[in-house]
């Protein structure tokens, strides 16, 4: 399971991209806020809070749902 930031909550302050050692993060095309590779993200298994839960200081991030039938 992965993380997703929540439509218009991202605030483009860039504390959560350059925190994601896998480069999940990716900015929006039009600029405005960033959106997480679901394919990319393990959710930073080596702590105990993914660390862009940790610094995102407007609590835009949240766990993305798993797809139903799956």
């Amino acid at each position: 399971m992965s993380y997703t930031i929540k439509s218009g909550e991202c605030v483009s302050c860039d504390y959560c991209h350059p925190q994601c050692l896998k480069g999940a993060i990716k900015a929006q095309a039009d600029g405005q806020g960033y959106w997480i590779d679901p394919t990319l993200c393990d959710r930073c298994e080596d702590v105990e809070v993914p660390r862009c839960i940790s610094v995102c200081s407007v609590n835009a991030l949240t766990v993305l749902p798993p797809k139903k039938g799956r």
